[in-house]
């Protein structure tokens, strides 16, 4: 039996969130296909004025019985010289502004 990862999708808008001086959470609502799962944002890289993410989802292990579940998967950034987050989930890449 293997274990794998899976690109999420949102289940609706992503939201961005500023906290305390620069730091800002970055967040979505999950519907998971079980109990169990996991969901989080995985950095892939940083550039001059942007944050790239993947949404990602581990499935329940073992294997869980059929259910949706609702997950939240965050991600606290500091801002930084950061303008645009770019992510990519299963429904395709989206752009967030960050002010």
């Amino acid at each position: 039996i293997g274990h794998h990862l899976v690109l999420a999708q949102a289940d609706g808008p992503y939201q961005l969130q500023p906290l305390a001086g620069d730091k800002r959470r970055l967040q979505a609502k999950v519907i998971a296909p079980t109990r169990g799962c996991r969901a989080w944002f995985g950095l892939d890289s940083i550039t001059p004025g942007q944050r790239e993410y993947t949404l990602h989802l581990e499935p329940a292990m073992p294997a869980q019985p059929p259910g949706e579940s609702p997950l939240q998967a965050r991600e606290l950034f500091e801002k930084g010289d950061a303008t645009k987050l770019v992510i990519h989930d299963a429904a395709g890449t989206h752009g967030l502004p960050v002010s």
